[in-house]
């Protein structure tokens, strides 16, 4: 366990944050880290940056009996200045493949984990596009930092479920479908 400070909180919605935290953390892509909420418990979460340290974090449904949303309530209740405890990064490198061209969907706050594979990917030397499924512009998160690497297309699905996928598969039209999937 090892104690950061929270070093800035922008809040995107009302159940989105982006929480920037003082130094850094060396991960591979689309490892996580477990951030503790202190008599609380702890909670996975992709990291989204690593100099500075930053997560993307969604609060859940809040609900004490049934034990639901306590961390991410906790973590909405920091303020810049207070700590943050992170145990990590755990779990495996993104698989790599032979392709030629790279797709990542995401969906939620599953497109923290795009900034650091479409680097990888793109260094690789891999064609790579992003779909990010959201609900609201409010939600459109880490622009620059996948430009960089891969182009971005963050579609608002207007209530239509799996809407991202669509505009997926009508970009991919003509396309020999010879592209490695990463669903994040």
């Amino acid at each position: 366990y090892k104690p950061y400070t929270i070093t800035g909180i922008e809040q995107r919605t009302e159940d989105l944050k982006i929480f920037e935290l003082d130094g850094d953390l060396r991960y591979r892509a689309s490892q996580f880290a477990f951030i503790w909420a202190p008599e609380v418990g702890e909670r996975p979460f992709s990291i989204a940056k690593s100099d500075p340290l930053t997560f993307l974090i969604r609060k859940r449904e809040y609900d004490q009996e049934k034990e639901k949303g306590l961390v991410t309530d906790a973590l909405f209740q920091l303020e810049p200045g207070d700590e943050m405890i992170i145990r990590g990064p755990y779990g495996g490198d993104a698989p790599e493949s032979d392709k030629r061209e790279a797709i990542i969907v995401a969906g939620g706050t599953g497109i923290a984990v795009a900034p650091r594979l479409a680097e990888k990917l793109n260094k690789q030397g891999k064609e790579v596009t992003v779909y990010y499924g959201i609900t609201s512009e409010a939600q459109k998160v880490f622009e620059s930092e996948i430009e960089t690497y891969a182009r971005y297309f963050p579609i608002q699905d207007y209530q239509t479920k799996g809407r991202a996928i669509l505009m997926m598969e009508e970009h991919m039209q003509g396309s020999r479908g010879e592209a490695a999937f990463y669903n994040v």
